[in-house]
């Protein structure tokens, strides 16, 4: 069985890609709104304000997260994008009605993953955040798919407070948000997350022979397998974490889950993959409230534990060589700055006014090489024949 199981293994090697995306900073066009000259028109021609439905595909880009980076000695917030098969693409942040970040961007085009990313001094974003009481992020992009165009066209709505912290950490001192990720991380302290496919030698971190399944007849059907363990912390009572089938179409949120995306392959999730998302990831998290012991708002702990076992991607395309699978993680909630129901009654507040002062919002994170360097050090996953 073992020698049946190498050489499906070679087979699977030989025949895979080898890649490493390269995460291409483009000039942000909203720079100089930001620094209140609006002599300068921002070029949006060709962008719609909707898309038939006839139009659309699923995925488009994909909102990798913001970060706090360096560059040249100054602190620029970073947002970051991604997607397959693209051709072109316009996305754009705003802070109410500030435009803060903006860009075109030329794709590398079919079956292939397009990365990049827009920078802006934090200090010239921190007052426009402030201010602004939502945070909008437009994405829109042209596809070439099997000789054929395709278009996407979404908007996502950031927790503007989450962002707010981010950009007003000093992370010198430690990561954003309080921050714990157990795994997946570097083990093996080589400065690398690696999940081997044929071995379980010294410079792995995760390894095939860690997998579940991996004795089992079932050899040519393994998803890479790796466990979810974690923690952060969210400004506001989030009364409930909302999962892809609590979010309706139109409500502009990236719901709650795990993937990961090879640089050859689609993004893979691991709840969606089961069918139900939310039936399978809301038995992994505990939520935990305190207060701040300086401001005395109340905040909310998000805490994960997904072991290895149910750890697996089910799709045997994500189990490909490759040395910058980005890992995805993302939390969308509900959340009342307020506390809990019965906080806001003793405060005096009806229902009714609680209910107005809930949100939505959602916190992305993301896992490449460039972040490795940023704020909250996440490194990507090298999938590796050693």
């Amino acid at each position: 069985m073992k020698f049946i199981q190498g050489i499906l293994i070679f087979y699977i090697l030989i025949f895979s890609n080898l890649g490493h995306a390269k995460l291409t900073v483009i000039d942000n066009a909203c720079s100089s709104s930001v620094s209140g000259d609006f002599s300068t028109e921002i070029d949006t021609a060709g962008v719609p304000n909707e898309i038939g439905t006839e139009q659309a595909i699923n995925g488009g880009v994909r909102f990798l997260g913001f970060d706090i980076v360096d560059v040249n000695g100054v602190k620029n917030l970073s947002a970051r994008f991604a997607a397959q098969d693209m051709h072109w693409s316009y996305v754009s942040v705003k802070a109410g009605n500030q435009p803060l970040l903006c860009g075109r961007h030329f794709g590398l085009g079919e079956s292939e993953r397009s990365s990049w990313a827009i920078h802006i001094p934090v200090e010239k974003a921190l007052t426009h955040i402030e201010q602004g009481h939502e945070v909008e992020i437009l994405l829109y992009s042209i596809h070439h798919i099997n000789g054929e165009e395709k278009r996407s066209y979404s908007k996502l709505k950031y927790h503007q407070p989450a962002l707010k912290r981010l950009v007003k950490k000093d992370i010198s001192i430690g990561l954003p948000y309080d921050l714990k990720v157990e795994h997946p991380r570097d083990i093996s302290h080589d400065k690398r997350m690696v999940y081997c496919l044929n071995s379980n030698w010294v410079d792995c971190d995760y390894s095939i022979e860690d997998h579940p399944r991996y004795h089992m007849d079932t050899f040519n059907d393994l998803g890479i397998a790796i466990p979810f363990k974690g923690q952060f912390v969210v400004d506001g009572y989030i009364t409930r974490l909302l999962f892809k089938e609590d979010i309706a179409p139109a409500t502009n949120l990236s719901p709650t889950e795990f993937g990961l995306w090879n640089r050859y392959g689609k993004a893979f999730e691991l709840g969606a993959l089961r069918g139900n998302a939310k039936a399978f990831l809301s038995q992994f998290f505990t939520l935990n409230y305190m207060r701040d012991p300086l401001t005395g708002k109340v905040l909310t702990n998000i805490a994960w534990n997904i072991p290895m076992k149910q750890g697996e991607f089910l799709d045997r395309g994500s189990f490909v060589r490759d040395y910058e699978t980005y890992l995805l993680m993302n939390f969308a909630f509900e959340v009342n700055s307020l506390g809990s129901l019965q906080d806001a009654t003793r405060q005096g507040y009806s229902k009714a006014d609680y209910a107005m002062q809930t949100q939505q919002g959602f916190v992305t994170i993301t896992g490449l090489s460039e972040a490795k360097s940023g704020a909250f050090k996440q490194s990507p996953l090298t999938v590796t024949y050693p």
